[in-house]
């Protein structure tokens, strides 16, 4: 998923625009510095803007390319 597709809320079935995609690193809690990336987006419904973390739930329905 990237900036500028469109997605589908698969409970709800809403569809937005992702506006943001912000990475983050967090450790894994081994001794050893190893680290777990996560994803933050930020989707546009209307005029609401909503963050969420990760992707399960949700489904690209049209890909900016």
């Amino acid at each position: 998923m990237r900036v500028g597709d469109t997605v589908r809320v698969r409970t709800t079935g809403k569809i937005g625009l992702v506006v943001e995609k912000r990475r983050m690193a967090f450790p894994d809690g081994n001794p050893n510095g190893d680290f777990v990336t996560r994803y933050r987006y930020q989707l546009l419904f209307g005029g609401e803007l909503v963050t969420y973390q990760g992707a399960f739930g949700l489904e690209v329905f049209s890909e900016d390319r």
